[in-house]
């Protein structure tokens, strides 16, 4: 799922087996039986993609704003975790 995210904002489906992307996922219709995908990308400060920071649920329901909120600041605070670990040119 959270490959299918590349749009720079987050992705969330209330309902994956409703939703014609993913309702034929293995993790939808098999173990861990996914309902609920949020996702929120991982966005370095010069632009470049490297990933997703997703939650899963095992039952339907909706994001608040401040889920959303909440989702978007922990990407923000992993990119700037890895930008602290990351190799300085010399």
């Amino acid at each position: 799922m959270c490959v299918d995210n590349h749009a720079g904002h987050p992705m969330v489906v209330e309902d994956t087996q409703q939703d014609p992307r993913f309702c034929d996922y293995p993790m939808v219709t098999g173990q861990p039986h996914i309902r609920m995908y949020a996702g929120a990308p991982l966005i370095t400060p010069s632009g470049h993609r490297i990933g997703t920071l997703c939650v899963t649920d095992t039952q339907v329901h909706p994001l608040s704003d401040t889920d959303l909120q909440t989702l978007q600041d922990l990407a923000a605070l992993v990119v700037t975790e890895l930008e602290l670990r990351a190799p300085t040119a010399s």
